[in-house]
């Protein structure tokens, strides 16, 4: 299906696929009991089959907690420059990062951020109160989180990072983009409840328009990234009997086809 669920079927140890039986333009919103998940399922034996051999000495593509594809590169943080007064010389200053392609440029797992048409990545710095600066594949939208009391962390999303963004350039040429207001979006159901998600769980559609995370005592959801509704699909994992699912996910470019699998669970789920 991608990259993420060919990573996932290499640590499968029991295998089930589920499908939904209600249509998919239907928007559910996502009930505070996973019993109720289970009705919108049909449970069904997946045939797994091989669709290429990879050469010989060639690893798994780079990727973030195995969910979120990545690519690796040189990110310059710093311009060489030769100066007229003072320092007559100043070092590049470089790193190498696994970056994902979004529709405004390249971001990192740390958020480090080369806009298009730059040659300088600067760091992105979330609003007062939010952390992170998650990219979603060629999109311009990025997520951030917040904290909760309980179990996970609250999901946001800014839709157009280029309109949210202000950029803070230094003397020494290295770059900050300072996001100067607060997201747009905060993941919740159809009734307005908040739903927390597990970052370890969230993962992408190649083309940006879906996601899939694990909210915790809630469902599995899927969100779809342009009107931000949540349609739960699976159970969510237990995560009070102090074993991590380390789940990966994947998500098809349509939505329809999602994957979740946890080796530690003994889990493989199909939408």
């Amino acid at each position: 299906m991608c990259k993420q669920v060919l990573r996932a079927c290499n640590a499968l140890l029991i295998i089930a696929t589920v499908t939904f039986a209600a249509p998919l333009n239907s928007i559910l919103a996502a009930s505070e009991s996973s019993s109720l998940v289970s009705p919108w399922l049909n449970s069904t034996l997946p045939v797994l089959q091989k669709l290429e051999t990879a050469p010989v000495g060639q690893g798994l593509p780079y990727a973030i907690n195995n969910n979120r594809d990545c690519e690796q590169r040189k990110l310059i943080t710093q311009p060489a420059r030769n100066f007229i007064a003072g320092p007559n010389y100043q070092s590049e200053i470089s790193t190498t990062g696994c970056v994902v392609r979004t529709d405004f440029g390249v971001v990192d797992v740390n958020g480090l951020t080369q806009l298009d048409d730059t040659k300088i990545a600067g760091q992105a710095v979330p609003y007062a109160g939010f952390t992170s600066v998650i990219p979603i594949p060629n999109s311009t939208t990025v997520l951030h989180y917040s904290s909760i009391p309980t179990n996970g962390l609250r999901v946001h999303f800014t839709k157009d990072i280029l309109t949210s963004i202000k950029s803070e350039i230094a003397s020494d040429g290295k770059i900050t983009y300072r996001f100067a207001q607060q997201p747009d979006v905060t993941l919740q159901d159809k009734s307005g409840s908040i739903m927390p998600g597990y970052n370890d769980s969230l993962s992408f559609s190649n083309n940006g328009k879906w996601m899939v995370i694990d909210s915790p005592s809630r469902a599995m959801l899927r969100v779809n990234l342009s009107t931000f509704e949540v349609l739960p699909f699976a159970p969510t994992f237990n995560y009070d009997i102090g074993l991590s699912p380390q789940a990966n996910t994947a998500i098809s470019n349509d939505g329809r086809y999602a994957a979740v699998a946890s080796k530690d669970f003994g889990v493989f789920k199909n939408l």
